[in-house]
């Protein structure tokens, strides 16, 4: 019996110091949103508060995994045949940095929304064959009338404007700032080394 007390005794404080590095998800943990690849827009990933998440760069599109966050802060990210174990830390910025392979900082997706006011109709100041419309529930089109390019559009914070749209293999983020006076709407490129700038005119009805 005193051996199997003892026996118990030691169970019991390899559970307790094996527990001490078990792995658990935070459901309101900082880590949870979506971010995307800073200079890589096409690069994204999600953390979604009960520990699952997908990932989208260059060569996937929308990987599930399995997420959480070791004891001593590292987060390990779980797919269906492979596992990945990163350091994170994060600043004053609100920027994660996450070491992932061909990648670096992600920065978090700021609030999105659909304001009515840039919801309609425009046509090029230059030339009113060239139409972007932005639909109310975040989908739209531009180009001429024989090609057209459907995206998925957003605002974020600081009046950034994003189009969006995705193939089998890749997702692609054009992002923008805009300016609106009156009936005109100027979009200005943030891509680096860019100065790509177009200006639309409101189509009233």
């Amino acid at each position: 019996m005193k051996k199997l007390a003892i026996l118990l005794l030691l169970v019991f404080f390899v559970v307790v110091l094996t527990g001490c590095g078990e792995d658990f998800t935070h459901e309101g943990h900082e880590l949870v949103g979506s971010w995307r690849a800073d200079g890589n827009h096409a690069h994204q990933i999600i953390f979604n508060a009960d520990g699952t998440g997908a990932r989208t760069t260059g060569r996937e599109t929308n990987r599930a995994f399995d997420w959480t966050i070791r004891r001593n802060g590292n987060l390990r990210i779980s797919f269906e045949n492979e596992t990945e174990t990163h350091n994170l830390a994060f600043d004053d910025n609100d920027t994660m940095r996450m070491w992932i392979p061909n990648s670096g900082t992600f920065m978090r997706y700021l609030p999105t929304r659909l304001p009515e006011y840039l919801q309609g109709t425009w046509v090029w100041d230059q030339d009113d064959s060239y139409t972007l419309v932005l639909y109310e529930n975040g989908r739209g089109h531009r180009g001429f009338d024989d090609d057209r390019q459907r995206f998925g559009w957003m605002v974020e914070e600081r009046d950034h404007l994003i189009f969006a749209w995705s193939t089998p293999t890749v997702a692609t983020f054009e992002p923008w700032s805009y300016v609106l006076e009156g009936d005109v709407l100027t979009i200005t490129t943030r891509l680096r080394g860019d100065s790509t700038q177009w200006s639309y005119i409101r189509v009233r009805d």
